[in-house]
């Protein structure tokens, strides 16, 4: 009975560990879209050899912003749900390229600097960052007992370290929805094809395509503005490691659909405003582009903060204009490249 228990323990321990290898080698096979999304992003910076200006930001920015029609230096490093915590190891990594970019351009809502939303279902899941990160985030969401960012209640958050560390290194059973959701092999075409479509572009993803939307934005839903503490603490890593870098450091706020100014509270708007420019008065390097507010016509949204087509065109134009008109390095700005453009 002990030897048939041991060889059973045997026979589970090397098919959980088969498991677990050939899921972390093999993520395009079965994760969702996002995740690959997130591996041309990652392409992009290890390939990173031409200095000019590098984009970071959330979906708006990877929906928004065409490197294809700014210039041949330019790439958009934004993504679904990120937040300047995951900003702050893709800028730290794309640092360590031999050649730096002449400028880094952060842009995100007044909600991202509230809600890490996305930390735990893209961020740490999708291994955007890496284990050893994964633990680095996790020992400062524990030091600032980062209500948005911790559950449960198990003594000494042991449950969530555990859930950190096995959630980080791809442990088999938190991916089995992932390999149930659609049949096998569907979503690797759909990822190579994402990964095509993000070298075309260098990181510009188009949302489904619709021809106007009155959806409101993520920050309507915002009564205060109160930055959560581990995303401060990342927002302002990112500045420095900028700063030490000599690489000079943008902000700019993305434009927002007419049917959602009525809805967006004042004194949210006012905070996320003083709370920024309280950066630039500490930072001879950061500097904010404006208009802080860039309001466009609902039929130009594909949904509640996404551009379409003709709404990305424009802003654009304007963006390049922009640019220019600030002097961020990599100038000028709106020299169309070829990207086979449009891409969906």
């Amino acid at each position: 009975m002990k030897t048939y228990l041991g060889v059973l323990t045997l026979v589970f321990a090397a098919s959980l560990a088969g498991a677990w290898q050939w899921g972390v080698n093999h993520r395009l096979s079965y994760l969702s879209r996002d995740y690959a999304l997130f591996a041309g992003k990652e392409k992009l910076i290890e390939d990173y050899s031409r200095a000019g200006l590098a984009v970071f930001g959330d979906s708006i920015v990877m929906d928004d912003v065409l490197p294809g029609k700014l210039g041949p230096r330019v790439i958009n490093c934004g993504m679904n749900g990120s937040t300047p915590i995951e900003a702050y190891f893709l800028v730290r990594r794309l640092l360590k390229a031999p050649v730096h970019p002449a400028a880094v351009l952060l842009s995100y809502n007044a909600y991202h600097f509230v809600h890490p939303d996305f930390y735990w279902e893209n961020t740490v899941k999708f291994g955007i960052l890496s284990g050893p990160e994964a633990d680095e985030v996790m020992g400062r969401i524990l030091e600032f007992h980062d209500k948005e960012l911790l559950s449960g209640s198990s003594p000494w958050h042991l449950e969530q370290r555990l859930y950190s560390f096995l959630l980080s290194r791809g442990f088999p059973p938190y991916y089995m929805s992932s390999l149930w959701a659609e049949p096998f092999g569907a979503r690797a075409k759909e990822n190579e094809e994402a990964l095509r479509v993000i070298a075309r572009t260098r990181g510009q993803y188009y949302f489904p395509q619709a021809n106007g939307s009155k959806d409101l934005n993520a920050d309507t839903k915002l009564k205060a503005f109160t930055v959560d503490p581990v995303v401060g603490y990342y927002f302002r890593e990112t500045l420095d490691i900028l700063e030490k870098g000599n690489v000079p450091a943008y902000f700019y706020v993305m434009p927002v659909n007419e049917s959602s100014v009525p809805y967006l509270d004042s004194g949210v708007f006012k905070a996320y405003r003083d709370y920024l420019e309280g950066f630039t008065r500490g930072d001879g390097q950061f500097h904010i582009i404006p208009p802080w507010r860039t309001v466009y016509s609902w039929k130009l949204f594909s949904d509640y903060a996404h551009l379409n087509l003709k709404g990305a065109l424009r802003f654009n134009r304007e963006f390049a204009a922009l640019l220019n008109r600030n002097r961020v390095p990599g100038e000028p700005y709106g020299v169309s490249t070829p990207s086979n453009f449009p891409v969906r």
